[in-house]
């Protein structure tokens, strides 16, 4: 972890204001997923997370990526992962690649994500609790 925030230090510079704030300030860990959008033919992905904790207090935060290359795995195993494990974010980490952006992320029960993309766009509302409104399994939308 130690050497994470190091080269994160390192591309602090070419992190975008939203990136850097999702990198810097905004813990994803234990995160849900509560809605996921993919609209392939716009290069879009949209996920809204249930974040937060019982000590700072839980928030929905809307990530829109736009400028997506690569979705990794592809929307429809994406949404059927979702949907039939439900899982939580355990980790996550932001890069810099020589065009664009690529977030990565450890899932429980234990798989991986991986978006490549040119930007974000960051929306972040107060909820009452972590179960206020949560299904048994994210809604998933490939358009």
């Amino acid at each position: 972890m130690a050497s994470y925030h190091e080269h994160l230090h390192r591309i602090t510079d070419r992190l975008s204001p939203a990136l850097l704030r999702l990198a810097r300030d905004i813990s994803l860990h234990d995160s849900l997923f509560v809605t996921v959008t993919v609209a392939e033919q716009r290069g879009e992905v949209e996920m809204q997370l249930r974040c937060g904790d019982n000590e700072t207090g839980y928030y929905d935060l809307v990530v829109a990526y736009r400028g997506v290359r690569l979705l990794d795995p592809p929307a429809e195993r994406l949404v059927a992962l979702l949907q039939s494990q439900n899982p939580e974010i355990l980790y996550d980490e932001i890069d810099v690649l020589r065009s664009g952006y690529e977030h990565r992320f450890l899932l429980y029960p234990y798989s991986e994500l991986v978006l490549q993309f040119g930007g974000i766009e960051l929306q972040q509302t107060r909820v009452e609790s972590r179960s206020v409104g949560i299904k048994e399994a994210p809604t998933c939308l490939v358009i």
